[in-house]
């Protein structure tokens, strides 16, 4: 989601200009260094299992089995903006792509990290981006490269961003990296799930049989997301601090 050093996932990326192919040898030792604080017990599939029981009541059906309910849904597309309940019910933020428009959000969703939560989700102190970064990072090319936000409103430029989940695509590997980002104020409501299992459902869409990440080994938050998620974890050679996160598809 943010980059501003070569130690970052997507530096290679920020250097990539559109018809040349992305160097995944750049990009592969830097994925996944975003985390999620999210509360595990209140998932964002449990927010959508309630809406869909309250609109069938609405309508006056039973609502479908569990099976059906919990059944993977469609890969957001662009333009899509799916509503998302928080745990009391509520209906208060979008799913949906990132786009342009909304680069000044992403800026300021930047600014809104403290330094604490910016080492431990990017492995790496931060205090700047480099020129264009925010522009290129709110523009992916939606094949190789995908992005969706937990957003205020559903209309790209307005309102605010609090969470990210990024992927990049290894059609050679049939491998994606992903990248996970949901802001602290946020945090508990299931956005981090939501927003994983988007990804993982647009991978298996587009023929991609795992996800991976480098999470921090203290991220008990995100590790224990990658679990419940079917994630396999190993640590990194030479790097205690790091753990690899692989999820099958």
């Amino acid at each position: 989601m943010i980059a501003a050093s070569p130690c970052m996932m997507e530096a290679a990326c920020l250097r990539h200009r559109p018809g040349r192919p992305i160097d995944r040898r750049r990009i592969a030792p830097y994925a996944g260094v975003y985390n999620c604080d999210v509360a595990m017990h209140n998932s964002a599939m449990e927010m959508i299992e309630s809406r869909t029981i309250l609109d069938a009541r609405r309508h006056g059906r039973p609502p479908a089995p569990a099976m059906q309910r919990f059944a993977a849904q469609a890969p957001v597309h662009p333009g899509d903006a799916v509503p998302v309940l928080t745990r009391n019910g509520q209906h208060a933020l979008w799913l949906r792509n990132i786009h342009a428009p909304d680069q000044p959000a992403l800026e300021r969703l930047f600014a809104r990290l403290t330094p604490t939560e910016i080492r431990r989700r990017f492995l790496h102190s931060l205090s700047e981006l480099p020129p264009g970064a925010m522009q290129r990072l709110c523009a992916p090319d939606g094949t190789l490269e995908q992005a969706w936000v937990i957003a205020s409103a559903a209309q790209a430029g307005m309102g605010e961003l609090h969470g990210v989940g990024r992927m990049f695509l290894d059609t050679a590997s049939a491998g994606a990296e992903f990248a996970l980002l949901v802001e602290r104020a946020e945090a508990g409501q299931g956005y981090g799930r939501l927003l994983l299992q988007s990804l993982m459902q647009a991978a298996r869409h587009d023929g991609m049989h795992e996800l991976w990440s480098h999470v921090a080994h203290d991220n008990a938050a995100m590790l224990h997301l990658a679990r419940a998620q079917g994630g396999e974890l190993a640590r990194v050679p030479g790097d205690p601090g790091v753990v690899r996160v692989r999820i099958p598809l």
